[in-house]
This record gives structure tokens, C-alpha cells and sequence, in this order.
């Protein structure tokens, strides 16, 4: 997780069949907790844009970005959902089964 270091700096473009992809965006993609310490770091420390002809600008702390809270809430109800289905469909085993 970018916990000491930002995914920015991964600069290496993988080739996945017909799709290209980034190291920085497959790494989000894959660790469920990459994006909300980049959000947590945002709210606290600020962040940084490129801007063309300028380069990497430092932003001021601020608050999250609203729709990847959303995609996380909505996230995190599907999985509660899914993990509720299971554990009642399952639940007369567990006993047995642990």
C-alpha cells in the first residue's frame, strides 16, 4: 500500500492482450487499500498536479474526492451484501465445518 511512497512513482506502461495499462492504475486496481490511503493523504498532506509547461505542483490539503466516496460506499455494501447471502445460506455448516 502507498503508505510511504506515491504510485506515481511507478512510470511502467504493462501490455495485457489489446489493452495497455499503467503500473500506477493496475496497482490500484489490485490493492483494495491504495485508494483510500491516496485519499487519506490528500485530506491531511494535499497533493500534487502537472501543469503543462510548469511541472508538478503542490496542492493544499482538502477534502476527497465524492466519487470515489461513493464507488466505495457502493463497494463496500455489495461485498456486506454478498457476505450476508453467503453466511445465511451457509451458516447451519460453519460450526461443523470450523
Amino acid at each position: 500500500s502507498p503508505v510511504f511512497y506515491d504510485y506515481g512513482r511507478f512510470a511502467r506502461i504493462f501490455t495485457l492482450g489489446p489493452f495497455e495499462i499503467s503500473a500506477e492504475r493496475l496497482a490500484y486496481i489490485i490493492n483494495p487499500m491504495a485508494t483510500l490511503i491516496a485519499n487519506y493523504r490528500t485530506v491531511l498532506y494535499g497533493g500534487t498536479v502537472d501543469v503543462p509547461f510548469v511541472g508538478m505542483v503542490a496542492t493544499p490539503p482538502g477534502p476527497p474526492d465524492l466519487g470515489f466516496l461513493l464507488r466505495t460506499l457502493v463497494t463496500g455494501l455489495v461485498v456486506l451484501a454478498a457476505g450476508w447471502w453467503f453466511f445465511s445460506r451457509h451458516a447451519g455448516r460453519f460450526g461443523e465445518e470450523v
